[in-house]
């Protein structure tokens, strides 16, 4: 789950035998001007349905469960969903609402967890039962709404006082230097190996959280990307328009490792992440290669990119994940970027680590 726009997508989460309903609640959403993620409606050809629909579920302030006798009598992929959507729900702070069952039936959950989760009723009044998961949708959940009440302001006129040029100004348009009203978009490009893994899982969590729970949530926005590819490289960059562009992956001297299009290492050179970076200078203030010696590549798109975070030899996954968590933090906090660079190394000797002078600013 991350910081979006308008803190609006809410998934849908159904059993194929209640996809008449599933689809009469996006269009019920739809009509309510929220975002609702439902696979029928929103994967498109081509695309790898169970990765976007993890990601998906990461990505969205909000989870409705659509239950039914059928859905809970039976075994397959709803499960998992729910499941995944009871582990999100142990990183959300109590009291905020994000997990909403709701009942198309006289049906009794299958998971323990759910029956501490208070649900909604669709029948016998289905119109009753929507409206109060409106009201619960306005209500506020793991990422305030803010686009919802009229008494704060609309994303558009959202300042961030993080700096991503000089050191403690807002971000400037590169071109005119004027203080224009920005939000900060964060893309994570996330490439494993099937062979090496590592806990990216682990390190998008922790950023999630500590965006979420600070000061300055409603100036950013994660974004993520899986499996990461050439083509979806360039995609995202081109749909996204990062703010910052945090990389985390396997990398080699030579270059950082994405996967082909039959899942196997791509290694992309420093000449070519230059060539990428060089396009995207006027949008991207920061660049992170949180991967094992991409000194070289940070160097090479420092020309281009005001600051640019790389790693000079091998690095242990948790100091990875030590580092993103503080980075993070101290941006939430709306500390600019050398300081945030700081605090991340602490937090690599905080965790016990001891060579926290692995990882440079440029």
């Amino acid at each position: 789950m991350t910081i979006t726009e308008s803190s609006r997508r809410v998934f849908i989460s159904y059993d194929r035998d209640d996809i008449d309903y599933a689809r009469k609640m996006f269009r019920e959403l739809k009509a309510s001007s929220y975002e609702p993620w439902l696979d029928c409606e929103s994967l498109l050809p081509g695309q790898r349905w169970e990765s976007k629909i993890e990601q998906a579920m990461r990505e969205s302030h909000y989870i409705l469960a659509l239950m039914s006798t059928r859905s809970s009598s039976k075994r397959g992929y709803v499960q998992k969903e729910i499941r995944k959507a009871l582990d999100l729900l142990e990183e959300i702070p109590e009291g905020d609402i994000f997990l909403i069952p709701a009942r198309i039936d006289e049906c009794e959950p299958t998971h323990s967890a759910l029956r501490g989760v208070q649900w909604v009723d669709l029948f016998p009044d289905w119109e009753a039962g929507v409206e109060r998961i409106i009201r619960a949708l306005k209500s506020g959940g793991a990422v305030p709404a803010a686009s919802i009440s009229s008494k704060r302001r609309s994303q558009n006129e959202l300042v961030s006082p993080m700096d991503m040029k000089g050191l403690n100004s807002p971000i400037r348009d590169r071109d005119s230097g004027s203080h224009g009203p920005q939000r900060v978009r964060i893309l994570f490009l996330g490439a494993n190996s099937l062979n090496s893994p590592l806990e990216l899982d682990k390190e998008v969590r922790r950023i999630q959280i500590s965006l979420r729970l600070a000061k300055e949530r409603d100036n950013l926005e994660l974004k993520q990307e899986w499996a990461v590819t050439v083509d979806t490289l360039m995609q995202a960059m081109l749909d996204e328009s990062p703010t910052i562009v945090h990389f985390s992956g396997h990398g080699k001297e030579s270059g950082i490792i994405l996967q082909d299009e039959i899942d196997e290492p791509k290694v992309i050179s420093t000449d070519a992440l230059l060539d990428l970076f060089k396009l995207f200078k006027d949008t991207v203030r920061c660049v992170v290669l949180n991967s094992c010696y991409s000194e070289t590549q940070a160097r090479a798109i420092r020309r281009y990119i005001p600051y640019v975070i790389g790693i000079r030899s091998g690095i242990p996954d948790s100091a990875a994940v030590a580092f993103a968590t503080g980075f993070y933090k101290a941006l939430g906090a709306g500390k600019d970027i050398p300081f945030a660079f700081e605090l991340g190394k602490t937090s690599i000797r905080l965790e016990g680590f001891l060579d926290e002078n692995l990882l440079v600013l440029l």
